[in-house]
């Protein structure tokens, strides 16, 4: 288990997924295993497979793990399995009002102070969830709760959770940049999503350096320089693929589209849409809005 877990730390999601597939299957046939390890190797499974577009599959098993740790009271199982990263499968069924609720009810239960983790993850879920529903002031706030304004404001300890609050920190930013209401609002949240992509490259190890490159795509699209856009998002798609990335991929892939523009983009963006489909995304343009916003091609 513990291989497995090093390679979603070392962004090796493939070979990750392998790794725990074949812990999780030995422990249970040889019943030496407490719950608690269990928990946390499927819990990095799910992890792994949401970047490798497996979220259908995803959804399946977190449906499965739920019904054996919701009547055991495995309060922070049921944390990791429906907040954070896990309420992505949720979204890929088209059911936001699920994953608010639920995060609402890990704060219920948890102190803030004394559990930060699931704390962040149920900040973290309601985050994609506000983006998902295209709600950027909502994002906004309560992204702020565990972040607040400063780029660095997130540290766990556990270097891609870190990174992916960082990431949601900078999308719900470039969210509220996209209002265009306060020219000099959206500046100043173009320049928080700007300080999260230096942040990441200069505190993260390379393998999550691709994000950040992403994160430049995205606010080269904001800036309206686009050409240069389409070159950091070009070279974002092509790392993301080469360590089986599909889910941020096909994200970028709809960025490259949006930038594009025209009738060349729009082809780019119906890609995208085919793909999450396939990953069993119900309702692709909402999904990839979390990163990429409105998907114009104007």
């Amino acid at each position: 288990m513990l291989r497995g877990i090093l390679s979603v730390a070392a962004g090796d999601y493939p070979k990750a997924r392998g790794q725990l597939a074949r812990a999780l299957r030995t422990a249970r046939e040889r019943g030496r295993a407490q719950a608690w390890e269990l928990a946390v190797a499927e819990t990095y499974m799910l992890w792994a497979m949401a970047q490798l577009g497996e979220l259908r599959t995803m959804s399946t098993r977190i449906q499965g793990l739920l019904s054996d740790a919701e009547p055991r009271a495995d309060r922070f199982f049921e944390t990791t399995l429906t907040t954070g990263t896990c309420a992505l499968a949720k979204l890929a069924e088209d059911d936001p009002m699920d994953v608010l609720r639920r995060a609402d009810r890990v704060r219920s239960v948890w102190d803030r102070t004394s559990a930060p983790l699931p704390y962040a993850l149920a900040d973290l879920g309601t985050v994609y969830a506000h983006l998902y529903e295209g709600d950027a002031e909502r994002a906004e706030l309560s992204v702020q709760s565990t972040l607040g304004p400063d780029a660095r404001g997130a540290h766990l300890g556990i270097e891609h959770l870190d990174v992916e609050l960082h990431m949601g920190r900078a999308l719900a930013a470039l969210a509220s940049a996209r209002q265009g209401r306060q020219p000099l609002r959206a500046r100043q949240s173009l320049a928080v999503a700007e300080r999260v992509a230096n942040v990441i490259r200069s505190d993260a190890k390379p393998s999550q350096h691709v994000l950040a490159r992403l994160l430049d795509g995205l606010l080269l699209i904001e800036r309206r320089r686009e050409p240069d856009a389409m070159v950091a998002l070009h070279e974002a798609e092509v790392e993301l693929r080469r360590r089986g990335m599909a889910t941020l991929a096909t994200v970028t892939r709809a960025a490259h589209g949006v930038a594009l523009g025209g009738d060349a983009g729009a082809a780019f963006i119906d890609q995208a849409r085919h793909d999450l489909r396939a990953f069993g995304v119900r309702q692709p343009d909402a999904f990839l809005g979390i990163w990429v916003g409105p998907l114009r091609t104007d």
